[in-house]
């Protein structure tokens, strides 16, 4: 297993596009001051962890049921839905979907 450093902007280009979920993943359930906590402290250049990342063989991609992140927040009854890759590349996120979501609905969602 490689280790490799990159940065938020990289990886949130990534998801929706080669960065999805597999349907083993819990729902987002992250609440507003979880996300305000994420963006103080990486203001404050604290470290938010690693993630987890699984590159799917695209062989087996058939196998597995493939989620988008939720890019558009509403409290509550929020629910994934089911990602296209159309013979994409697929990296499916084992740990860190809570951060990556709050990444994505700060960053770029709504």
């Amino acid at each position: 297993m490689a280790y490799a450093s990159t940065n938020i902007a990289r990886v949130v280009d990534q998801i929706n596009s080669s960065l999805f979920l597999p349907a083993i993943q819990r729902p987002y359930v992250w609440e507003t001051s979880q996300i305000t906590a994420l963006f103080d402290s990486l203001l404050k250049g604290y470290p938010i962890s690693s993630f987890l990342f699984w590159e799917l063989d695209s062989s087996r991609r058939g196998d597995w049921e493939i989620y988008k992140f939720i890019d558009n927040f509403r409290q509550g009854g929020m629910h994934n839905e089911l990602a296209e890759t159309d013979g994409r590349d697929v990296t499916l996120v084992l740990d860190g979907q809570q951060r990556l979501t709050s990444l994505l609905i700060g960053l770029r969602g709504t």
